[in-house]
């Protein structure tokens, strides 16, 4: 009779339902800054953001891709001045190009040469002086408002925007999340200066600390002493005294173009970032959205000073299209500095012309005809995969849809030419611009689609290359139910999906909705209030609440589903309009692997797709799960839940990646998503068994295999169901085929233990014995898995079980007698003497390892006077017969060597 121990032959702890290998298929990573030092003219920005100028003729910007701010000397060179390119909080008292920084906004120079930096995202002020040192003047680095009368440093300056210094050495800072503008003195006390803290335009006439502001952005401090301020959502530009007294001496609250030549504050401004004043008075504004530096003379008057032209070269300043202008500053010679975020630039501005005096305008082509794993991607988010397999990639910063052919892996430009606009209806795509494109789609005849942030619209692209407007007035707003689709105003949409029918159903996800425009081009809404919550289930879905939806997925009977971000879960909607949620429980956080998806805790999540089986894949920041459509469990297939990037080549699961915002499938099972904040779009390929699932049948942990090794094989599709157990062949042996499974090493069938759908428990054949790997394959009914290389070792010792002298398993409640006699049982001793022979099982013959053995318990060394095969087991089970040293009682360490190679980690026995 055939003697078993359960826990090397018999079932192992549950692994992962399905295991995926994980590997980037477009994308370099992080763009680095590696202009420096050349001439600013030629250099690769992405994001500029703020500017400002010192009196020796420097020009300081931010850049806040990159997370650092640059100078531009007099003579034109480009050099870094803060922050490694790496964003994160550090380096203060050090050399400020050795610090981090983390999306630098507004800048501000004093009298004596120091830059001051807004963080938004370390929510600090910092300080570089003309000597490079950084240092922190405003913040705690919590996102808030508080320490009013304390330290500044001490105080929560949450996501500063905006910095201005006054002649006195007092810094005023805006922080838009707040809506207030705080001052510290030069003494270093904090105080709020404007604003309640709530969201809205009064207070005009007032204290300025009784008026509200609407995300409050850029400012300035005039000879006087008069703070003015970039009051974004009022579309107005404040003033606050020195006696605290507030006023608006630009805009009328109205967004939108009007007013050249008359008083400024019946003009209308649109999103106005940034605001500076020169020495005779004159306020030049960042009009945004206008594309205009708007001047405001002395008595009061606005005219556009430069911008509200066609052009992007240099020229006339009347001639510009300032299309993504974010900041102004004035230079040492009294001219206007201008950043350009979406054209990359840098421009100095006079009466008679502008000028680029720092960066390069968006390609076209840029990082095309190579392999997709040497292109740059600056920021992905939206991934589709067509019939073929090819792969469109929405680059939003870059503003351009990618593909990556599927036979070649090279890479190419399909749509947009790096502008941020909404252009080319009509026409080909590849002459389009498609501004901040999000979400990507293809529906069954080919067409894609693409949720556009430039004029909040969905765009088309149709199979022949045409591109069209499908949904979208390009206005920001809710409107148009019941109307052409192009016609109604969206906000925010970032994802859009179509049936077969041609019905296109949009994520609003701004307005909380979830819009469908018919085949007739009629626009409604499919599903949400508008209002943000969470209600509605088993329902109509029209009648419930959804919040900041954002990627959709249909499957093949024509269910949506919908990414519920902020309320932790996964709806589904019927075709007949009835909503029930899939997974999530509502409460954010990571649980519930391996039950039901219903019971799991989801985070934020922001992508969904499903396969033609109706498997789902979910996304969040850290991690993509996967919903099995038939059992409904829920279980990870990628990321350990930590933000970053590592694993290519390896298990999905012990792989970082950080923000998986879009997830799409092709035919053969493989998941890609865009891994959005390693800046690559990331293949899961699905894989029946990994290296890492390979265990040591007595340590249960993956490494390299011995000879004569009792391992487990962890993979799905391995077996029968129901669990097979070890049989004997004509011969006496342990058969090399169980219940239609083979396990193959380097070809050789090798004997089995145990046969399941999700595992194998198998011997290594003693005849990989001299090699330093060997080729693993299971054969499954007649279908073979992929293959996995497993390092070889001489031994690999595990431990399974230890017994007490009177047979009783050694625990905490069952110690040892001191100085008695133990018996372990394990593997992984190698080869024996007499050789082992493959699925032998041991009888009368008990061989013994070859390599030397030692045990030490409690520190001290053991004698030995058995060591060998386990009578009655089969080959590779090894029994050890050691002795307790005199003196050792407790709780102690236990740790077995065979030849060089140890336990992963001591055992614990128990001594009383």
């Amino acid at each position: 009779m055939i003697r078993t121990l359960p826990l090397l032959v018999c079932l192992l702890p549950a692994a992962s339902a399905q295991f995926y290998n994980i590997s980037t298929v477009a994308g370099i990573g992080r763009l680095p800054f590696s202009d420096g030092g050349g001439a600013a003219i030629n250099a690769h920005l992405i994001q500029p953001r703020f500017a400002a100028a010192d009196t020796a003729g420097n020009v300081f910007f931010s850049d806040s891709y990159y997370n650092q701010v640059f100078q531009i000397s007099a003579a034109g060179t480009i050099t870094v001045y803060a922050g490694t390119g790496q964003s994160g909080f550090g380096g203060d008292g050090g050399p400020a190009t050795a610090a981090q920084i983390s999306n630098p906004q507004g800048l501000a120079v004093d009298s004596a040469g120091n830059l001051y930096i807004a963080e938004f995202g370390n929510s600090r002020v910092r300080k570089v002086t003309p000597g490079g040192t950084i240092s922190t003047v405003a913040g705690n680095g919590q996102t808030s408002l508080s320490g009013d009368g304390g330290s500044a440093t001490s105080a929560a300056v949450g996501n500063p925007a905006g910095v201005a210094i006054d002649a006195a050495g007092s810094l005023y800072v805006s922080q838009p999340n707040a809506n207030a503008i705080r001052m510290v003195s030069s003494a270093g006390t904090i105080s709020t200066l404007a604003g309640t803290g709530a969201a809205g335009y009064s207070g005009d006439g007032l204290q300025a600390t009784a008026a509200m502001l609407f995300a409050p952005q850029g400012l300035t401090v005039d000879a006087a002493g008069n703070v003015y301020v970039a009051d974004w959502q009022n579309n107005r530009i404040r003033k606050i005294t020195p006696q605290g007294v507030i006023t608006t001496v630009a805009g009328n609250g109205k967004n939108g173009f009007s007013g050249d030549g008359q008083q400024a504050t019946a003009a209308s401004l649109f999103f106005p970032l940034d605001v500076k004043t020169d020495s005779n008075g004159n306020l030049y504004v960042a009009d945004a959205s206008n594309g205009r530096v708007r001047l405001v003379n002395s008595s009061g008057v606005i005219s556009t000073f430069a911008g509200g032209g066609g052009s992007f070269q240099d020229g006339a300043p009347g001639q510009a299209g300032l299309l993504g202008l974010t900041g102004v500053a004035i230079d040492s010679k009294g001219n206007v500095i201008i950043t350009l975020s979406a054209l990359r630039q840098v421009r100095r501005v006079t009466q008679q012309a502008i000028t680029t005096i720092a960066g390069v305008l968006p390609s076209a082509t840029g990082g095309d005809n190579v392999l997709a794993t040497t292109a740059p991607l600056l920021d992905p988010y939206g991934v589709a995969a067509d019939a073929t397999g090819n792969l469109y990639i929405a680059d939003q910063i870059d503003n351009r849809i990618r593909r990556v052919s599927a036979g070649t892996g090279i890479i190419t430009t399909v749509a947009g030419n790096g502008l941020d606009r909404s252009t080319g209806d009509g026409g080909p795509a590849i002459r389009a611009e498609i501004g901040v494109p999000r979400g990507l789609s293809l529906d069954p005849a080919g067409n894609l689609y693409i949720a556009s942030g430039a004029g909040t619209v969905i765009r088309r692209i149709a199979p022949d290359g045409t591109i069209a407007t499908a949904a979208g007035s390009g206005t920001a707003g809710f409107s148009g139910d019941g109307g052409i689709a192009t016609s109604a105003q969206l906000l925010g949409p970032v994802d859009a999906v179509g049936d077969a029918a041609g019905n296109v159903y949009i994520a609003d996800s701004n307005n909380n909705r979830i819009r469908l425009v018919s085949p007739s081009k009629v626009i409604t809404t499919f599903a949400g209030t508008g209002v943000a919550g969470y209600s509605g289930d088993n329902g109509p879905a029209a009648s419930a609440q959804v919040f900041l939806p954002r990627q959709l997925a249909l499957d093949s009977k024509g269910n949506l589903y919908v990414t519920d971000t902020y309320n932790n879960r996964i709806r589904k909607i019927t075709p007949t309009g009835t909503i029930t949620t899939v997974a999530g429980t509502g409460v954010g956080g990571f649980a519930g692997d391996g039950g039901a998806a219903t019971d799991a805790q989801l985070s934020l999540p922001t992508s969904v797709a499903v396969d033609s089986s109706g498997n789902l894949y979910i996304g969040s920041a850290a991690r993509i799960r996967k919903v099995d459509a038939s059992t409904g469990t829920i279980a990870l297939i990628a990321g350990t839940g930590t933000a970053g990037f590592s694993g290519d080549g390896g298990l999905a699961t012990l792989a970082t990646i950080n923000q998986s915002q879009n997830i799409t499938l092709d035919g053969s099972g493989n998941v890609y998503f865009t891994d959005e904040g390693n800046s690559r779009v990331r293949k899961l390929t699905p894989a029946q068994i990994v290296r890492e699932g390979v265990a040591n049948g007595g340590s249960h942990t993956a490494g390299a295999v011995a000879p004569g090794e009792v391992i487990t094989i962890f993979g799905f599709n391995l077996g029968p169901v129901t669990a097979a157990g070890l049989q004997l062949d004509a011969n006496g042996r342990v058969a090399t085929q169980l219940a239609g499974t083979q396990v193959l090493f380097d070809g050789v069938p090798a004997p089995l233990l145990l046969v399941a759908s999700g595992q194998v428990n198998t011997v290594v054949p003693y005849g990989v014995a001299g090699q330093t790997s060997t080729q693993l394959q299971v054969v499954a009914q007649g279908k073979p898995t992929n293959v996995v290389t497993l390092p070889v070792a001489a031994s690999s010792p595990g431990l399974a079980a230890i017994t007490n002298q009177d047979g009783s398993v050694n625990s905490q409640s069952s110690p040892a007698a001191a100085e008695s006699a133990l018996a372990m049982y394990g593997t992984g001793e190698g080869q024996t003497n007499p050789p082992g022979v493959d699925g032998n099982v041991a009888t009368s013959v008990f061989p013994k390892p070859v390599l030397p053995v030692s045990v030490q318990i409690g520190g001290r060394a053991a004698s030995i006077p058995y060591v060998g095969a386990a009578p009655g087991f089969v080959s590779g089970v090894l029994q050890l017969n050691v002795q307790i040293p005199v003196g050792v009682t407790g709780a102690v360490p236990l740790q077995l060597q065979i030849g060089d190679a140890t336990l992963p980690s001591p055992l614990t026995v128990f001594v009383r």
